[in-house]
């Protein structure tokens, strides 16, 4: 067993490391050189000097992630991605991304075996949604800045997932999640075998073909996100966090006050002046029914994923070997969010002789203090209305991407060489 000491470590630096491997050269004709995320030249990946995690095989099947998206968000150097929960209010656009140091996503470059992937949009950022995680073998992820080899979308870092190479394994995997409330299952399969031994047949093929079903969770499944009136304790006060919406089922009135008397503007539900009960899910607050908008999202939504990679090597002789890859994919999810809201809508006089007239006296409002129906300014009586007949609103997204690389590479006369179309 050999050990680095501070003066062995100067002695490399001082002479490149030459000194070092002559003495060891066991250790040197044992380890295989590869090509290392943040470098352009093969080596050991221990001599590698940025910082690089690197995640093995066993380890991905240790964490219990089915996707390549949960498993790269799960890393304490990744903040500031896009989740799958975000779709939800159409503000993550059906992609999950990679982030590192909260730098964003256009900053983050992902790489399949060490190639660039087609971007979701335009830009540079790749939906991990699209990445095949059974047919990975390992995950390196540089979390400092490689811009000086990749380009300024790697200022934050890069996450390079490598595939399976030169094994003949078969295995299929078929896995399922239960959550102990409901909502939320998903269920995985996946199927990967591999060809050919390149040492001994001359050519190797990996063919992987996987897919995932995510059911919906509603955000009033859990206790947490039931609804956006939620009572807790802060330094011995009791107090609510109040997410709601004036645009209510029934509609809420605004008459705006042209007196100028300081009586202010008008804002009530004449429903509830009327019944005493707000609508569905409404809570009172200050005489007005406010819309619990929070209980009618969802926490995860539905999403399907089909996959079909394949990669292929072939070797013409000690300096050139071919290989390919092609990578199929369609990815679809539909988030689903509150009803529509509809704000600032001009009431009719029949509306006004309806809804407001009768309640002015138990407002304390004097008939003609506020701007009528029709006023050229457009201060008119309105209101805010949530169409909750017409159920919540939901997008359908879909990612389907084909990606396609053919190239060689080797070593000719002691210097390496790759060149690659994708």
């Amino acid at each position: 067993m050999f050990k680095t000491t501070k003066l062995c470590r100067g002695l490399m630096f001082a002479f490149g490391g030459s000194l070092a491997l002559a003495s060891l050269p066991s250790l040197a004709q044992d380890a295989q050189r590869v090509e290392i995320t943040g470098s352009s030249i093969k080596r050991i990946a221990v001599e590698g000097a940025l910082p690089i995690t690197v995640i093995k095989r066993e380890d991905i099947e240790r964490s219990g992630f089915t996707s390549a998206s949960d498993l790269i968000q799960s890393l304490p150097s990744m903040q500031g991605f896009v989740s799958a929960s975000e779709s939800v209010n159409g503000g993550g656009g059906g992609v999950t991304t990679a982030s590192l140091h909260s730098l964003g996503s256009a900053y983050t470059l992902v790489l399949l075996n060490g190639r660039r992937l087609a971007p979701y949009n335009t830009g540079t950022t790749v939906n991990l949604n699209t990445i095949p995680l059974s047919m990975v073998e390992r995950i390196e992820v540089l979390t400092d800045g490689a811009s000086a080899i990749y380009g300024a979308d790697a200022i934050a870092g890069v996450v390079n997932f490598i595939l399976k190479k030169n094994s003949t394994v078969g295995d299929v995997t078929l896995s399922a999640s239960v959550p102990q409330h409901k909502g939320g299952k998903s269920a995985t399969f996946s199927a990967s075998k591999g060809f050919g031994n390149l040492d001994s047949d001359r050519y190797n093929v990996q063919i992987s073909l996987s897919a995932e079903k995510q059911k919906e969770q509603t955000a009033e499944s859990r206790p947490f996100s039931k609804t956006g009136f939620i009572p807790f304790d802060y330094n011995g006060k009791q107090v609510t966090t109040w997410f709601s919406s004036s645009n209510s089922i029934p509609g809420t009135v605004i008459l705006n006050d042209k007196t100028g008397n300081g009586d202010g503007d008008a804002f009530y539900s004449p429903d509830f002046l009327k019944t005493g009960k707000c609508g569905p899910r409404t809570v009172l607050r200050a005489g007005v029914c406010r819309f619990d908008f929070s209980s009618t999202v969802q926490n995860i939504p539905d999403s399907d994923r089909l996959s079909l990679f394949a990669t292929g090597r072939f070797v013409l002789s000690e300096s050139a070997t071919l290989f390919s890859e092609v990578g199929l994919s369609d990815f679809s999810t539909k988030p689903r969010f509150a009803p529509p809201a509809q704000p600032g809508i001009f009431l009719t006089q029949a509306l006004v002789n309806k809804h407001v007239t009768p309640y002015l006296a138990t407002l304390g409002i004097p008939a003609g203090s506020f701007f009528p129906v029709g006023d050229p300014d457009f201060n008119g009586p309105t209101m805010n209305l949530r169409v909750y007949d017409a159920g919540g609103r939901e997008n359908d997204y879909r990612t389907k991407t084909m990606h396609m690389v053919l190239g060689a590479e080797g070593n000719l006369s002691g210097i390496d060489y790759s060149g690659y179309v994708t």
